[in-house]
């Protein structure tokens, strides 16, 4: 990526690298956690720091590549952190400490969770260009999302339990593979999405929390044919999101019920599965129930 790239460019390598947060900038220090043990210097990679411009779309980002472990100095501002690895993925940044109150001599030591990575491998003609692969860590909630179109690729996810799920250009989900593990340090083919009967579908559902809104705080549900059917799944992503994964529900129309004393949706949550296909709701805003 062009160290000074457009804002668009920046929000799809974000999306593309994976998990990422911000943090205000001078001197920094990046440090990798994987599990519980420090592993910094063990595995070649590096920590990238891009500017957060804002909506200024005129302003071209900056992007730094620090080793991890190194004090590395950048102007002050604010930036989105992420790492670029052949052999670990982040899951985000867990802990940041600004050592010294004098700005000039502050460094700021973070550490960052890391995963080992496996990579799936995609062959030529499987998806249409403007298809989209969605990986979602089980265990942390980060979400790993590539671009795969018409040609051969590789997608870079955990090697640890990971729901995928298939969007077209339109955010249309295209089905939803079961949850498997990836091997660490290796590749392999992309699982198929299963085959459902006739009269069967799937559902993925992405709720958007208030600021603040605990996770806990509410449950979701899919009520078809007089039927009440709790989600397969759900991963819920400090402090943001909650995803409710449905792989096998009764095709045709239904809906979403969010069961919380706090929270519901702007709008009524209709779905129309489709027969042998998949229904999605992305990036569903809750708001406040009224007292």
């Amino acid at each position: 990526m062009n160290p000074r790239a457009c804002p668009l460019l920046l929000a799809l390598s974000l999306l593309c690298l994976g998990p990422s947060a911000r943090m205000q900038a001078g001197v920094v220090e990046g440090h990798l956690v994987l599990d519980t043990v420090e592993v910094t210097g063990r595995y070649e990679s590096q920590i990238v720091l891009i500017e957060d411009t804002g909506s200024d779309e005129s302003c071209q980002p900056l992007e730094i590549r620090c080793a991890p472990g190194i004090p590395c100095t950048v102007p002050q501002g604010a930036y989105w952190i992420t790492l670029r690895s052949e052999k670990l993925v982040a899951l985000g940044v867990t802990k940041l400490l600004a050592e010294d109150p004098d700005s000039t001599k502050r460094v700021h030591r973070f550490f960052m969770r890391v995963a080992l990575s496996s990579w799936l491998e995609v062959p030529k003609g499987r998806f249409a260009p403007g298809d989209r692969l969605d990986a979602l860590d089980i265990g942390s909630g980060a979400i790993f999302q590539e671009p795969v179109g018409a040609a051969a690729t590789r997608v870079q996810v955990p090697a640890r339990p990971i729901v995928v799920a298939l969007v077209d250009a339109s955010l249309n989900a295209k089905g939803i593979i079961l949850p498997f593990t990836p091997g660490p340090d290796a590749s392999q083919p992309l699982p198929a999405v299963s085959r459902l009967p006739a009269g069967r579908g799937q559902l993925l559902c992405v709720i958007v929390l208030p600021d603040f809104a605990d996770p806990d705080s509410l449950s979701l549900a899919f009520r078809a044919g007089g039927r009440r059917i709790p989600p397969d799944l759900e991963v819920k992503s400090y402090p943001s999101h909650h995803y409710a994964f449905w792989f096998d529900v009764p095709s045709g129309s239904g809906d979403i019920e969010v069961d919380s004393k706090e929270w519901t949706s702007e709008q009524p949550l209709k779905a129309i599965i489709p027969d042998r296909g998949a229904w999605l709701f992305s990036e569903v805003p809750l708001v406040a129930r009224r007292r």
